[in-house]
């Protein structure tokens, strides 16, 4: 009876693709099937398209990652702007000891380490 019960989903899981609508889950699922995605081009404002790597990249930049020209700022960028202006100096502020500065030295960062920033 076991046999039987592994010999029929064994069959079952392999039944084309276009019958059995769960073969393609399970070859995805267990990464038998392997797609890769390519961008081609894109669409800009204009309705023109980007034509090679370097437009396609400038364009995701410009779009993701405007100018910051405070001409555009709305009310929450004009009032962040301002705040950077003001000192963030408070009165209670303590400079960071010479021990505080050793342990951070001594921290060992797998990605994107900043070590190199402290002196």
């Amino acid at each position: 009876m076991q046999e039987a019960k592994l010999k029929s989903w064994k069959t079952f899981c392999t039944i084309n693709d276009g019958v059995n609508p769960w073969n393609i889950v399970y070859k995805i699922a267990s990464r038998k099937i392997r797609t890769s995605t390519r961008l081609t081009t894109l669409k800009k404002e204009d309705g023109t398209y980007t034509t090679d790597t370097r437009s396609k990249i400038m364009h995701m930049l410009e779009h993701f990652i405007p100018d910051d020209r405070v001409d555009s700022d709305n009310k929450l960028h004009r009032k962040i702007r301002k705040e950077i202006q003001e000192p963030t100096d408070m009165v209670d502020d303590k400079a960071f000891r010479n021990e505080e500065i050793a342990n951070l030295k001594k921290i060992q960062l797998k990605k994107g380490s900043w070590r190199g920033w402290i002196n």
